[in-house]
């Protein structure tokens, strides 16, 4: 498979990625909060189908590869062949973060490949895991592992430096799921110290706003410190039109 030189279909599959990438995290999300809410894993399904055949396009195989390996798990998870667990969604996030990588750069080299090679195995063992002997489901990970490590008067507090991105949502998605799970006070993301949210973080943000409006208005995702430049941005992306959500600049 030779690469494509052809811009136009780079910025196509840039965009397919772009695009899939929030709708993969979305599901991740809400799979990990609920792994029996099968009737993610169809959308999660088309959307690693997708990003596969714009990578067959581009030919670029590392991109191939680990679509194809998120494939064949949600596949697995529908036919309730392989029980979804926290290590497995955690190789799937590790997945779709690569395909934003691989999809940003001009090449593919041999770290690109050492990194491919490492996600497909990761995910390829944590299926085989949860196919065998692991039981373990989300919902029943360590309170160590799934407790907001923050003071507690400060629990439903997150404060991102940098950027809101794909290696934020790995580290600290546990945390956002667990205080959602509890649903019993505001959730607040200062983002004073944000100079960018990608598609993943964007996903996180409207995963928490639509968990936060099925309980009603009592309460709400509350983003704090917004720059302008952010505040278009969730425009843009018609998040702050839906939900309870309450924007502070």
């Amino acid at each position: 498979m030779t690469m494509s030189s052809d811009p136009a279909l780079w910025e196509m599959f840039r965009t397919e990625v772009d695009t899939h990438m929030a709708v993969l995290t979305d599901g991740l999300l809400a799979l990990e909060r609920d792994p029996q809410h099968r009737g993610q894993l169809d959308t999660l399904m088309r959307a690693a189908h997708s990003i596969k055949g714009a990578a067959k396009i581009v030919g670029l195989p590392a991109a191939v590869d680990v679509a194809h390996a998120l494939e064949d798990c949600f596949v697995a998870a529908r036919e309730r062949r392989l029980q979804l667990n926290s290590r497995l969604i955690d190789a799937l996030f590790e997945g779709v973060d690569l395909l934003g990588r691989v999809a940003h750069v001009d090449t593919a080299g041999d770290d690109v490949a050492e990194a491919v090679r490492d996600v497909v195995d990761k995910i390829a063992a944590a299926t085989t895991a949860s196919t065998t002997t692991e039981t373990e489901s989300v919902r029943d990970a360590p309170t160590t592992e799934r407790s907001v490590s923050r003071d507690s008067t400060m629990r439903n507090v997150f404060r991102p430096v940098g950027g809101l991105d794909a290696s934020w949502v790995l580290a600290h998605h546990r945390d956002v799921a667990a205080v959602l799970q509890q649903g019993q006070s505001d959730i607040r993301f200062d983002l004073a110290r944000v100079d960018a949210i990608d598609p993943m973080g964007l996903a996180l943000l409207s995963l928490a706003n639509r968990e936060l409006a099925a309980r009603g208005r009592r309460i709400r995702l509350r983003l704090e410190g917004v720059s302008p430049q952010l505040a278009q941005l969730l425009e843009a992306a018609r998040f702050v039109r839906h939900g309870p959500s309450a924007v502070e600049g």
